[in-house]
């Protein structure tokens, strides 16, 4: 007979119970389950390194599906999703956050993508995790939230955590009115007084239906700017607008004899460096530029002083309060707002020696 995993010929090789590592190790079988299972802190260290070192040898996998009958859990997170376009942003970022973090936990991740009429059906959506096979949901759904899906998660008591949006609990997000706080903070550090924040995408009629960061980071600016004893100095039309159009603002701005020194925007835009050449002004000299993004973006070959969202700790922090929700159901808990982190870019410096 082979030692370890023997397998049949030509077929793949049969799994290693938990009897078997009990006969290799020459400890008991009750002992191997509760070490393989994570309960086995009872056990002195070389016992459970004797036992986790036989099963990777033996390479043993565990039986999730006996796993499940046991504990009456799948070991299972459902990552939900919109399928309209736009509402379920997933950076690359924000996915190995999450499954590094159920990874950690020996649990697995499944995608759910589904329409809104499911997400607000009555005889759908109390059975959604069982349809699933999950435990619970991490719900990747930033904006137009249908009421009723809110209404029925809460109202079946299904352990659900929230990303990226702002709810009154049990949810996970971006603190984007401190970020746009920062920004300015960061810009008034350096001297800066005319400090303008730029928005063409969402104008003023339609901001209600954007996603909350379109307002916190704005509403941060402004408190940085009151902060200081400053008039905050908001760019943005009464509907978002096209980009002919936005270009032709812009170079307004630019042109204009009270430009400001200072340009804190809510998302980097590439288009907003060519016009700042074409206006024959250079950055950081005579226009300082911060700007929010998942990563430091280049434009020109030059970095763009930008605050980071923390899309792999989102992801994580999820996770855990997602834990806590299977754990206790019924207990809600209360919202997270995370740090942005500030990347250094070559866009900012002080403010022109006229403007100082």
């Amino acid at each position: 007979m082979t030692q370890g995993n023997p397998a049949w010929k030509g077929a793949g090789p049969i799994s290693v119970t938990i009897k078997e590592i009990a006969e290799r190790t020459g400890l008991s079988w009750p002992t191997v389950s509760q070490v393989l299972s994570g309960k086995g802190q009872r056990y002195s260290a070389e016992t459970r390194r004797k036992i986790v070192v036989a099963a990777r040898e033996m390479d043993y996998r565990p039986n999730r599906f006996a796993r499940a009958v046991r504990s009456g859990r799948f070991g299972c997170a459902a990552l939900l999703l919109s399928n309209e376009s736009g509402r379920s942003a997933l950076p690359a970022d924000l996915l190995r956050g999450i499954h590094d973090a159920l990874a950690g936990r020996d649990m697995n991740l499944t995608l759910a993508v589904l329409p809104d009429e499911k997400l607000t059906h009555e005889g759908f959506v109390p059975n959604i995790l069982r349809e699933w096979m999950a435990d619970g949901l991490l719900i990747n759904y930033t904006d137009h939230i249908p009421h009723r899906m809110i209404e029925l998660i809460r109202e079946y008591q299904l352990p659900s955590v929230w990303l990226n949006c702002r709810l009154e609990a049990d949810c996970v997000r971006p603190d984007d009115f401190e970020a746009g706080r920062a920004a300015t903070r960061l810009l008034l550090d350096l001297g800066h007084r005319d400090i303008a924040y730029v928005d063409f995408v969402w104008g003023h009629e339609d901001i209600g239906e954007a996603h909350y960061s379109v307002r916190d980071r704005q509403a941060g600016y402004e408190q940085g700017m009151r902060d200081a004893g400053l008039k905050p100095r908001v760019v943005r039309q009464a509907r978002g607008v096209r980009p002919p159009q936005r270009h032709r603002y812009l170079e307004r701005l630019l042109r204009s004899p009270d430009r400001p020194s200072a340009i804190v925007r809510y998302a980097t835009s590439p288009e907003l460096w060519l016009l700042v050449e074409r206006a024959g002004l250079r950055v950081p000299e005579d226009l300082s530029m911060v700007s929010f993004a998942n990563e430091v973006e280049t434009v020109c070959g030059v970095p763009i002083t930008t605050f980071c969202l923390p899309q792999r700790e989102l992801g994580a922090a999820a996770v855990e309060m997602l834990t806590a929700r299977i754990a206790k159901p019924r207990k809600a808990l209360p919202p997270r707002a995370l740090p942005f982190t500030l990347a250094l870019g070559r866009t900012t410096g002080p403010p022109p020696p006229a403007r100082r």
